[in-house]
């Protein structure tokens, strides 16, 4: 199933660039640009590209869908191989050795996969400099990554507030693992043992205690420590206020 979707993701704008092939003449080659008149429907089936891409980045980045990011990454990879490829094809002018015929076909299998993977960003290429939109296609990937790198790291440090905020620290290693979330997610509230009745309000307010929801805990669960442990060294050892030692 992952790799189905990472193949109809790379599918999907390879199509894409396949359509702006069959109906624009090139704008993008891997040697020069070929500068004409870029139209409107050119222009806007060009922001739709950037568009899709923006909200594959985000959405693939927010939900962590990996296989996304993959087929993704696949295709924008392809912007950058022929400019790894090319200047070792390409025969210099003036040079006695001729072209092969291997060395010829690979130089135009990667000629046209750069303006493959171009073609889509023709029409946005007009909102910067002629120098800037011959580098275009190989945002894509950085833009791809980053996005889903720092989307990541935004969840690492969020988490890591909330447990600070929440004394997760404090609970984290409790043997009942529902107990400590509740008692972190309300730290004060009374603890009572077998007991259905909750604490009057002025009780609470007498004993300086936020008026919350007394957590109710059953009679039979153990409240002092193992024996041969105290509380310097026991470092699980479950701390709220109103609990025996």
């Amino acid at each position: 199933m992952r790799r189905e979707k990472a193949i109809n993701t790379f599918l999907f704008f390879f199509l894409q660039a396949m359509l702006f092939v069959c109906l624009f003449p090139i704008y993008f080659s891997a040697d020069q640009i070929h500068v004409r008149t870029v139209t409107l429907p050119e222009r806007m089936l060009s922001l739709l590209f950037v568009f899709s891409w923006f909200f594959l980045c985000a959405y693939s980045a927010w939900k962590k869908r990996l296989p996304l990011v993959v087929g993704a990454s696949l295709y924008s990879i392809m912007a950058y191989i022929p400019g790894w490829i090319l200047p070792h094809l390409t025969v210099a002018a003036g040079s006695a050795k001729p072209q092969g015929l291997v060395a010829g076909l690979l130089e135009m299998f990667f000629d046209k996969m750069y303006e493959l993977v171009s073609a889509p960003l023709a029409g946005v290429s007009l909102l910067v400099s002629d120098k800037a939109s011959a580098n275009l296609s190989r945002w894509l990937l950085p833009v791809l990554l980053l996005s889903y790198g720092g989307m990541h790291v935004f969840r690492f440090y969020r988490n890591a507030y909330l447990a600070e905020q929440l004394h997760l620290e404090d609970t984290a290693y409790f043997s009942n693992p529902s107990l400590a979330r509740e008692l972190a997610a309300a730290p004060g509230a009374p603890v009572f043992f077998n007991s259905q009745a909750p604490v009057s309000q002025a009780v609470q307010a007498s004993a300086g205690i936020p008026q919350n929801m007394p957590i109710n805990l059953p009679a039979h669960m153990p409240v002092n420590n193992p024996q041969g442990k105290t509380d310097e060294d026991d470092q699980t050892h479950l701390h709220v206020p109103g609990l025996q030692k």
